[in-house]
């Protein structure tokens, strides 16, 4: 039910977020607030300030929505990193001693074959 409350909402945060950019859109550019009289500008002062704070406000609800879904979404992260760690940090650790002998059984036959070569060139 949380779930579907929170795709209700971030849908309607989306709708609202699009209506934004039209707002600010229609409000009055600087050449054309200069030329404007003192209660004009004045007018326009108080309605792009409301407006700020209004997108402050929605802002607020988009971190409401979002940011325990994302503490939510990083906290199974972190779950699942624990739990690959878990199961692939033994075979780490067996592939770093596979190695090592893998290293030392490669060194003896080296050694070996050095030794063989050796011989048969005092025989000959």
């Amino acid at each position: 039910m949380t779930e579907l409350k929170n795709l209700d909402r971030v849908a309607a945060l989306d709708a609202e977020a699009g209506r934004w950019p039209a707002k600010v859109a229609a409000l009055m550019s600087p050449t054309e607030y200069a030329s404007k009289q003192a209660g004009v500008r004045g007018a326009v002062h108080d309605a792009t300030a409301l407006l700020l704070r209004q997108i402050k406000g929605v802002r607020k609800e988009i971190e409401d929505t979002f940011d325990p879904m994302q503490r939510a979404a990083h906290s199974a992260w972190q779950e699942v990193l624990r739990q690959r760690h878990r199961i692939e940090d033994p075979l780490e650790e067996a592939e770093e001693r596979a190695k090592k002998l893998f290293g030392a059984y490669e060194a003896h036959e080296e050694n070996v074959r050095a030794v063989e070569v050796r011989d048969v060139a005092v025989r000959t």
